[in-house]
């Protein structure tokens, strides 16, 4: 093999280097956008969990009588 030959393999091998580099780059940005997504789809998730937990132990303590309790104690 000549040194033209293995300039021109070189040439190569570095182009495809940076397409498989520039390709994982795109994956990797395409996962954190979608891990980004899913992150806000759990915090939102939560958000409203935490609200409906809190609306439910309201409308108990409110059917349980004790807010009346506490408002006849001060």
């Amino acid at each position: 093999m000549g040194v033209d030959e293995l300039e021109q393999l070189e040439l190569q091998v570095d182009t495809s280097l940076r397409q498989i580099r520039s390709l994982k780059t795109r994956s990797m940005r395409d996962q954190l956008s979608d891990l980004k997504t899913k992150e806000e789809m759990i915090l939102e998730t939560n958000r409203s969990s935490a609200i409906k937990i809190l609306y439910e132990s309201v409308k108990e303590w409110v059917s349980s009588g004790l807010h009346r309790a506490m408002w006849h104690c001060r």
